[in-house]
């Protein structure tokens, strides 16, 4: 069963690609979960300390799932572990692999950096 949590996760979570595939890494480079609170119901992500961005959100649950983080967190580890790719989300510290990324495109992640303040002023309109 794949569910749209997991579709999210497999979007957000770096993970380092099959070794020798010459694929680039899945997901975010720099995420990492933070905790799961709530329940179970809510998913905290940040950006590694050594990133040098200060961001995090909370990923909540809809009402009407009965799945948890954990179990959707598990089933996407043990899915990447058993496709080749390694989860680079389970450490505080950048891999190489996501370092070695980020530094072959510096205008990518500057740019990147840029939309990122736009889209977070997006997220606080509303808060009064």
């Amino acid at each position: 069963m794949y569910s749209f949590p997991e579709y999210c996760l497999s979007r957000l979570l770096p993970a380092a690609p099959v070794p020798g595939s010459g694929d680039e890494p899945a997901g975010i480079p720099g995420l990492r979960i933070g905790g799961i609170n709530a329940g179970d119901r809510q998913l905290l992500l940040y950006m590694a300390q050594d990133f040098g961005q200060a961001a995090a959100v909370v990923l909540t649950l809809p009402l009407g799932l009965s799945e948890s983080w954990e179990e959707v967190e598990r089933r996407h580890r043990h899915w990447c572990e058993g496709n080749g790719r390694r989860p680079l989300w389970t450490t505080s510290k950048l891999d190489p692999v996501e370092s070695a990324y980020i530094h072959a495109f510096p205008s990518l992640e500057r740019s990147r950096s840029r939309r990122a303040a736009v889209g977070s002023a997006l997220l606080r309109v509303g808060d009064g």
